[in-house]
């Protein structure tokens, strides 16, 4: 008795060890433990529910049932090739860096759940389960490249009330899964896995890699005198004290261009340095000293310069301005020096800025289509034309003569390419675009390429861009919407565009928009003088005004959502449509919404071809409101 006692007695000590000691596994294997302490010799762990990742997405999903969600794909191992579930190795590429290729996380699994937002939402939960636990730092590698590749600028500037969503995932480990969460309710959903494993689970956080320190912007080196440097701590906002100019010529003063008002003054890269402020309207600024002299006009009394620097010496720069008709300005000069560890765009979580001659300013993911980088390969292009003959014959075998077409806007850096600094080169050759509309048409879908009729109105009294923000202005959606609705007047002549008398078109000096913003800028530093419209009928719904505040940054929250419209025009035979969209859909909103007897707005950045819903709505037209450079969006869809 005795000695049964004494076994027994061992075994319960055996068990409270490996409950303490180990981490679990789903598959019962045994792994070293991560807790301080413990001992690097593998120990046997409990052997939890065989479960599929599915099945714990599904039920971290339940919590939720019932809320009003985002739009998703539930991505899952099993799904069939042809179902929206099914999940192309390829993809897990596209989750963390945008382009299709297959990640090696892929060959570590043994199955998975993507349950990912369409567009551009935060909702999501992943399920990982490797086949190995030797495994599983990779696999939480692979969730942290996710959660960064989210928390980027396309959500910063078009849905940012779902940025705490993704900046607060979990991402952790359960025996052999690899979890992340980036819910409403991250504290629910993980009840949820633990009645899931039976209370048995040990969450285990240490495995997953610390994604690092953030580096803060260090402070810029600048002076008026040409020995010194000085240490400045705003990176925004001078006293121009210090910076005294030269003494001024013998002229008049109504006969010398007013030195310019310096609201900017930042490094943006190690060796480019950002310059801004207010002028005399007309006035073109003048900067020498850099690795390239710097002439840019200035808009309506507002300008904004990048200077290229010595990557290995001082720069001394010398500012003028200079109006027709009058004197140069006075010199202000500067004294820079090349940086380490500028990383504005890095540390933002946004996009990088190109800044133009003249005003122009772009966002850095218009360059692969400006240089023609991101072709498409003849097997890639293949795959497009698959992809969307699929959509075809989908709508056909629903009895739908539903005409597919794509209303894609031009990059404005390919509109204004003399604008674009000289160390960007446009091709001369094949462009995505090209490609694009090429594999379009050979499967059946109309394109409405809208670059000529943008090259024909780019020097308007009106832009057709703003300079400070990556949207088409008012006046440019107008031209949008012409196009359209031209093509579309083929077949419902009632749809014809309503004459130009029926809008008015004006200019306003507002703050500048999402690409400045990008550039770390105060609201008030710089302005913009652009283009805006004013209906001279009630649109369906009434007029929608865009705009956040006296900006150029747009209120996406009015247009986003999933919604469907109606013409109040009941005596006409008008269409209907279904619309898939990008941020550019917007400024036409107002536009097109008469011309329709219905459409239905997919939400904004959703662009799942989704047949049942699209058949429900029986359109006349499947409409993509596209940008050029989100081409990359819908390649893949």
């Amino acid at each position: 008795m005795i000695r049964i006692r004494s076994v027994a007695l061992l075994l319960v000590l055996t068990v409270l060890f490996v409950l303490s000691g180990c981490m679990k596994l789903s598959n019962g294997q045994p792994v070293e433990s991560s807790q301080p302490g413990s001992s690097d010799t593998p120990t046997t762990s409990v052997e939890l529910p065989d479960l599929s990742a599915k099945e714990i997405a599904d039920a971290i999903m339940s919590v939720f049932e019932g809320q009003e969600l985002s739009p998703m794909t539930r991505y899952y191992l099993g799904a069939s090739k042809d179902a929206p579930e099914y999940f192309e190795p390829e993809r897990s590429g596209w989750l963390i860096t945008g382009k299709m290729d297959a990640d090696p996380v892929m060959d570590l699994l043994s199955d998975y759940a993507f349950y990912v937002p369409k567009g551009w939402y935060a909702f999501e939960v992943d399920v990982l389960k490797v086949k190995e636990a030797a495994n599983l730092v990779q696999a939480g590698e692979y969730l942290q490249a996710r959660r960064s590749r989210q928390d980027g600028p396309d959500l910063e500037f078009y849905n940012s009330v779902d940025l705490p969503l993704i900046r607060n995932a979990r991402i952790f480990t359960i025996g052999n899964y690899a979890i992340m969460l980036a819910t409403t309710d991250n504290d629910k959903a993980q009840l949820a896995i633990d009645e899931l494993f039976e209370g048995k689970a040990q969450v285990n956080t240490d495995i997953i890699a610390d994604p690092g320190e953030v580096i803060t912007e260090p402070e810029f080196d600048f002076s008026i005198d040409s020995v010194d440097v000085v240490q400045l701590q705003s990176v925004n906002s001078l006293d121009l004290t210090m910076l005294e100019p030269e003494p001024k010529k013998n002229l008049p003063p109504d006969q010398i261009t007013e030195i310019p008002n310096i609201t900017v003054c930042k490094y943006t890269h190690n060796t480019m340095f950002l310059l801004g402020g207010s002028c005399e309207e007309g006035a073109v600024i003048n900067v020498r000293g850099g690795t390239e002299e710097i002439k840019s006009r200035s808009d309506y009394g507002d300008w904004l310069v990048e200077v290229p620097i010595d990557p290995e010496k001082l720069s001394v720069l010398y500012m003028t301005a200079t109006i027709p008709g009058k004197a140069e300005s006075d010199t202000v000069k500067f004294i820079v020096q090349p940086q380490e560890g500028i990383t504005l765009y890095k540390d933002s979580g946004v996009f990088g800025v190109v800044v133009g001659n003249n005003y122009f300013s772009w966002f850095q993911d218009c360059i692969p289509g400006f240089t023609g980088s991101n072709v498409l390969k003849d097997n890639e292009i293949e795959s497009l034309k698959e992809r969307y003959s699929k959509k075809v014959d989908a709508l056909r075998s629903k009895n739908l003569d539903t005409e597919i077409i794509v209303l894609m806007v031009p990059s404005p850096m390919r509109i204004y390419a003399e604008e674009v600094p000289s160390y960007l080169e446009q091709t001369t050759g094949v462009t995505l675009t090209d490609q694009f509309n090429k594999a379009m048409d050979e499967v059946g879908i109309t394109v409405i390429d809208l670059r000529d009729v943008m090259f024909a109105h780019k020097n308007d009294p009106f832009k057709i861009y703003h300079r400070t923000d990556s949207h088409w202005t008012d006046y440019g959606a107008y031209f949008g919407y012409i196009e359209l609705m031209k093509h579309i007047a083929k077949k419902f002549p009632d749809a014809a565009p309503r004459p130009s008398s029926d809008f008015e078109f004006y200019n306003k000096k507002v703050n500048f928009g999402d690409i400045y913003h990008t550039l770390g800028l105060g609201r008030d530093v710089l302005k913009e003088y652009s283009a805006f419209v004013k209906f001279k009928f009630q649109p369906p719904g009434g007029f929608r005004n865009l705009y956040n505040g006296n900006s150029l940054v747009i209120d996406h929250d009015i247009t986003n959502k999933k919604q469907t419209t109606a013409s109040n025009l009941t005596d006409l035979n008008l269409p209907s449509g279904y619309v898939l969209r990008d941020s550019f859909c917007g400024p036409i909103f107002n536009f097109v919404t008469d011309r329709f007897s219905k459409l239905t707005w997919q939400s904004m950045w959703d662009y799942t071809f989704d047949i049942n819903q699209i058949a429900q709505a029986k359109p006349d037209y499947l409409i993509y409101i596209i940008n050029e450079r989100n081409i990359k969006n819908i390649l893949y869809e």
